[in-house]
């Protein structure tokens, strides 16, 4: 210590073991021991001086609700693509049945066409009791069709008595052809009869 009226400083100082260090207080020794070289002990406070500070803690708030927000994004997300699918596959199917009623619809005109295109030229009995008939028919579509077929009813009076079909095949647009049928099912014992076209079928 000392040996001048200078006040000796609070501080660790050597003791009679090299390996270790006591702490004075500045007033006298304390219990505080701490070995040469080693981590620094608590020091204790110095009389009258401050007492231990007060310390700041900072807790940091966890965020909550992220993983609740990222799920509902999720799931709107999913949502919203669902239903942008079902309005797509909506949207096809409405075209779709669009496509195939105008199909039908033109089906049904070229078919009604063939009919009010096809001229009967003769009607009647052959010698062997069948119904005969011939037809002029004038293709009307704007295509070549592969087969087109003439059903004809024959009439005694007003009941059907046996029908036939006349065939055409490979009729570009407005090329004219003759056709004839057969009924071989004509009700025994008629012998006068009309026909009329009564369908028109395009394949």
């Amino acid at each position: 210590m000392s040996d001048n009226n200078t006040p000796t400083p609070a501080g660790w100082y050597p003791t009679d073991d090299p390996s270790t260090l006591r702490y004075y207080d500045g007033n006298g020794w304390t219990d505080q021991y701490k070995p040469t070289g080693g981590p620094a002990a608590p020091i204790p406070p110095q009389p009258g001086g401050p007492g231990p500070q007060p310390q700041t803690i900072i807790v940091q708030e966890k965020k909550k609700g992220s993983a609740g927000k990222i799920i509902l994004g999720l799931f709107l997300f999913l949502m919203l693509g669902l239903v942008g699918c079902i309005a797509l596959v909506a949207t096809a199917a409405n075209e779709a049945g669009e496509a195939i009623d105008e199909a039908q619809d033109q089906r049904a005109a070229d078919e009604a066409a063939v009919e009010d295109n096809a001229i009967i030229t003769s009607c009647e009995v052959g010698d062997n009791g069948w119904g005969e008939v011939a037809i002029e028919f004038t293709n009307p579509l704007d295509e070549e069709k592969g087969f087109i077929g003439i059903e004809v009813n024959f009439l005694d009076g007003d009941v059907v008595v046996g029908s036939a079909n006349v065939n055409f095949e490979n009729l570009g647009p407005g090329q004219t052809a003759r056709g004839e049928g057969t009924a071989l099912d004509l009700a025994e014992g008629t012998t006068d009869v009309t026909c009329e076209v009564v369908d028109g079928t395009i394949l």
